[in-house]
């Protein structure tokens, strides 16, 4: 009897590959069990104990039987001395001392007698821990994975045991974990040294199958796959089994591999963001504690830079089972490392910088800088020798013009040498460091080195080390990362979502008055502090009225259409706290007017942090102040005091109070649209809100899947900008990519307002030397605290003090003073009055990959009006000189307009946005160049020519004529004419004779123009 495609093309190639890794083949025929209704057991030792652990529910008597007999021996039976010995199921330190079989064709039973026949079950000491159902090459694996799920609906007993579910087909294999739905099962992509690996034991070029199998179940790699890497997380009450990614293992591994090579040492794991970083982590820190692993109890400390991210991965090692510990204080975390004999913590980096504290306030000492603190102490390193140093905030109290305190700025008050206390000389203590970017490897990374100086550092990041941040690879511990996983190949893997860019490109003008109407407003002011309103003004230029109208009009017509219309949700992204409150001011007012018109509408909300009302009112003087200048009070009222002026009439505040920010983020918002009133469990099902306008808020460490599109209307730059988009990449079911909308103008729009507000008094020298010393200091913080940089330390010196001496020295005491509140609003009249903007366009006109490399350049060569004209005005001059020879006359006219139209703008006596738009006229008149009336791109030259000599009228009578010249006709019916240069005399002798009566031309002149036209025809 043949056997099937299936049997032979995928089953029995499994099975040997199976056999040559170290299996040994059982037809199960061959099993004897005495349950059929239970999953098959081929020992008995301690088969009755096993068996108290399994409850009627799968899933969790799947946790405990992995729990209690796979991660760890908990089980434990009478010996024949009838003493309670602890029986261990797996040696998971030496692969050789297990038994591995391979069982094809079992048949088993559920209670009502079903058959349960899956292709092949795998067994490691007689325990049946992974199942693999085949499928011929030509079907899909969706089949496979369906028959797998219907399985464990049907049959869950005979999956107590089991650990990983395999679907394969020869071209493809698929792997995931119990009550895993098909749709999440992973693929496993091989390295180049895992290929070879393969290769070597297989002699040829493996299949997917192949590789897959190897990847899972070799030996020693299943083993430790089935002890260190099962994953049940918990959140909310429910749980989930998990397998990880091949990229969370290999990272893994890897990392274990450096840590115990003969001379460990640390390095960076580089994995995009989405991919599962977290997990990652946990993983890691559960396999540095395994007593497999060697590394004798070892300390585990997970350090990040913010405290939201410090209680994210604190949360999520506990929801995986792992009991880290949080250093919620400085004194918590110096008792907690100093008396340590092997835990898992988690911190935050800034704790390390902090001064020893009383026991007593401990507790309050705050993690990052605070605007509100007056003073501090803080370690820090110089060379060899550390001090306390003592630091006063030259900027207590202060607020900006939206009523937030400023960021906090430190001056020293006095220093104190100190012998440094280190906190552990453990050999086997490792640091998890999460986003290693700046704060990790400045002065604060040398520091914290010192206290811990045995401990190995391990980074993890989710963007790429850009070139000022090379050296942390070297910073902990090599030149390479220890492993890579890019956006790309998590896109491939379907683990993220591609992302798609799509340009949304808004054209602003200045009005020439607005000089004027500047000097007027400010007319009282230095001429320093004019300097200062004016450069604020530039930075400022895109919260201009009309241009932030158009921005709203078009981000609601798009997320009404492209984002609502698909179930899912979106952000704004605004350029400060004032910009987020107006926008959302807008968007209402434009969702009053639809609803009035009965048209679609949704909800936003506004997300920004507050203030407290304390640090935030407006003072009288300036109500009076204001007042005086005609401006309304609500115009100078900061964001809080609005809020709380809202809350106390009963209507919804602008912005969120800060108390409900974090269950409507976490919990709300992330509900899809629907019914809002609450489920069966107490809980809402639901929530309507669309849009939420943020600042800085939720842009790192925070995803929300129903998050399909990000409107940009804020300049990001680096790894914040890599960060934010990621926000719309995370999968969910029928969500196909996450989209940026980008509202910002790629390179510097300054050029055309800066025709309206040249600066008398520029002070450049001053400010180029300024953002010199700025430039220098930040290199020398990249190399610190590498030892290369101790020469630079005394120019760092000087040139600090040659900057605080310019400062006293510079006119007036209002250089970089603050903008008020009052000047904030008269500087947004002006943007409002006389900066125009156009509807929102795109400038490539299609969508694009943000991996899209051609169409991102271009984009940003054409980006703003000033790059965008450059590009332009170089590709009209290049159309003019290679048209020149085809068509003389039109692009001799074309070339000298163009001219004058550059001297007009080199003048400055256009606008830029004037200039791009003449230019883009120059551009459609090229493109209708041959829109003439005649049949071909020859004829139209020959018009254009003598159009330039004649009357229109007469120009288009003689072209007519000359084309029905019946010897004209003729040679001009093939191509061969222009081969033959002796006929060329006749040729233009016959055109001047044609060329006399129709134009009234001499002789001579009439034999130029006939040379010229000849021309003109030979190189069309």
């Amino acid at each position: 009897m043949s056997q099937s495609p299936e049997k032979v093309g995928v089953e029995l190639p499994a099975i040997n590959w199976l056999i040559k890794l170290g299996y040994t083949h059982l037809p199960g025929s061959q099993v004897q069990v005495e349950h059929r209704h239970l999953a098959p057991v081929f020992i008995s030792a301690a088969l009755i104990e096993l068996r108290k652990r399994v409850n009627d529910e799968l899933l969790p008597a799947n946790k405990a039987f992995w729990e209690q007999v796979v991660h760890r021996s908990d089980i434990q039976v009478k010996d024949v001395e009838g003493k309670p010995r602890s029986v261990h199921f797996f040696d998971a330190s030496d692969a050789s001392n297990n038994d591995f079989h391979v069982v094809d064709q079992y048949v088993g039973r559920n209670a009502d007698g079903d058959v349960f026949r899956p292709d092949l079950l795998l067994f490691v000491n007689g325990l049946p821990l992974a199942i693999i159902e085949c499928k011929a090459s030509h079907h899909r694996l969706d089949e496979a994975l369906g028959q797998l799920d219907g399985y464990q609906s049907t049959f869950p007993t005979q999956f107590v045991f089991n650990q990983v579910c395999v679907g394969l087909n020869r071209r493809e294999g698929l792997y995931g974990a119990i009550l895993t739905k098909p749709a999440y099962y992973a693929r496993y992509r091989l390295q180049a040294q895992e290929t070879d690996a393969v290769i070597a034991l297989l002699g040829e070029a493996p299949s997917e199958q192949e590789n897959v199998l190897w990847a899972l179940f070799e030996p020693g790699r299943f083993l430790q796959l089935i002890t260190h890497f099962v994953l049940f997380e918990t959140r909310d009450g429910k749980t989930v089994k998990k397998l990880p990614r091949y990229q969370q293992w290999r990272a893994v591994r890897k990392t274990v591999e450096r840590l115990c090579a003969p001379k460990p040492s640390g390095g960076v794991v580089w994995h995009t963001q989405g991919s599962g970083k977290s997990l990652t982590m946990a993983l890691l820190a559960r396999m540095l504690r395994a007593d497999s692993t060697g590394l004798n109890n070892p300390t585990v400390l997970v350090l990040t830079d913010r405290k939201d991210l410090d209680k994210q991965i604190f949360d999520t090692f506990h929801a995986v089972g792992i009991n880290a510990i949080q250093a919620v204080s400085v004194d918590g975390l110096l008792k907690m490392l100093s008396n340590d004999y092997g835990s898992v913590f988690t911190s935050t980096v800034q704790k390390f910088q902090e001064n020893d504290q009383p026991s007593d306030q401990a507790a309050e000492t705050p993690d990052e800088d605070d605007a509100l603190q007056a003073t501090r102490h803080r370690r820090i390193r110089e060379e060899k020798d550390f001090f306390i140093v003592h630091e006063r905030n030259v900027r207590h109290l202060a607020v900006d013009e939206s009523g937030v305190p400023v960021k906090a700025k430190w001056e020293e008050i006095s220093r104190e040498k100190v012998h440094f206390r280190v906190l552990s000389t453990k050999p086997n203590f490792y640091v998890l460091v999460d986003e290693a970017h700046r704060s990790q490897y400045d002065f604060l990374a040398a520091f914290m080195r010192a206290s811990l100086p045995n401990a190995k550092f391990i980074a993890f990041t989710g963007t790429p080390l850009l070139q000022e941040d090379k050296h942390t690879l070297g910073e902990f511990g090599g030149g390479e990362y220890i492993d890579e996983y890019r956006l790309h190949e998590a896109v491939a893997d379907g683990a993220t979502l591609p992302i798609k860019y799509q340009d949304a490109w808004v054209a602003l003008s200045a009005n020439a008055e607005l000089d004027t109407a500047f000097k007027e407003q400010f007319a009282d002011q230095s001429e320093v502090r004019k300097h200062e309103l004016k450069r604020e003004l530039l930075r400022r230029w895109r919260q201009a009225g009309d241009r932030m109208e158009q921005v709203a009009e078009h981000l609601v017509e798009h997320f009404l259409s492209s984002v609502k219309a698909k179930g899912l949700k979106a952000m704004l992204v605004c350029d400060g706290r004032d910009m987020a409150v107006r926008y959302k001011d807008l968007l209402d007012a434009i969702m009053v007017e639809r609803a009035n018109k009965g048209l679609p509408t949704f909800d936003s909300k506004v997300v920004i942090s507050l203030a407290s009302i304390t640090s935030s009112r407006t003072g009288a003087s300036a109500m009076e102040e204001a007042a005086a200048y005609e401006i309304e009070a609500d115009k100078i009222r900061s964001i809080e005091e609005r809020v709380k002026a809202e809350v106390k009439a009963g209507k919804t505040p602008v912005a969120m109070p800060s108390e409900q920010i974090g269950n409507f983020v976490s919990k709300l918002f992330p509900l899809p649209y629907g019914e809002e009133s609450k489920g069966v469990d107490g809980k809402p099902q639901a929530n309507n809100v669309g849009l939420i306008i943020v600042s800085d808020m939720l842009l790192t460490g925070w995803d929300a899947p129903i998050v399909g599109t990000m409107y940009l209307d804020k300049p990001l730059k680096e790894h914040t900008l890599l960060q934010a988009i990621a926000r719309v990449n995370r999968t969910l079911p029928g969500k196909n990519a996450g989209y940026i909308v980008d509202f910002q103008q790629r390179e510097a729009y300054k050029d055309d307002a800066e025709r309206f507000l040249d600066p008398a008094t520029r002070l450049d020298m001053v400010e180029e030397f300024l953002d010199l010393v700025k430039q220098f200091n930040r290199s020398v913080d990249i190399i610190l605290p590498d030892v290369r940089g101790v020469p630079f330390k005394p120019y760092f010196t000087l040139l600090g003090e040659i900057r605080l001496m310019l400062r006293d020295k510079l006119p007036g005491s209002t250089y970089k003073e603050r903008i008020t509140k009052l000047e904030s609003a008269l500087l947004q009249q002006l943007l409002d009055e006389y900066i125009a903007a156009s509807p929102a366009k795109s400038l490539l006109g299609h969508e694009v990959s943000i991996l899209d490399a051609s169409d991102m350049e271009r984009l940003k060569k054409l980006a703003s009006p000033g790059s965008r004209a450059l590009v332009m005005k170089n590709q009209l001059k290049q159309t003019i000189v290679t048209g020149k020879d085809k068509d003389p006359a039109f692009f001799d006219k074309i070339a000298e307009e163009l001219e004058k139209l550059l001297e007009e703008e080199k003048a400055g006596r256009i606008t830029q946005a004037k200039f791009l738009e003449q230019l883009e006229l120059f551009s459609q008149r090229i493109q209708d160049k041959d829109n003439t009336g005649f049949n071909k791109p020859a004829h139209s030259a020959v018009y254009h020519y003598l159009a330039a000599l004649l009357a229109e009228d007469t120009a288009r009578v003689a072209t007519t004529k000359l084309f029905e010249d019946e010897m004209l006709n003729r040679a001009l019916a093939t191509e061969n004419w222009k081969k033959m240069p002796d006929t060329h005399p006749d040729f233009r002798d016959h055109l001047r004779g044609v060329l006399m009566p129709l134009a009234g031309w001499e002789r001579s002149v009439a034999r130029d123009h006939a040379k010229r036209i000849f021309d003109i025809l030979l190189k069309n």
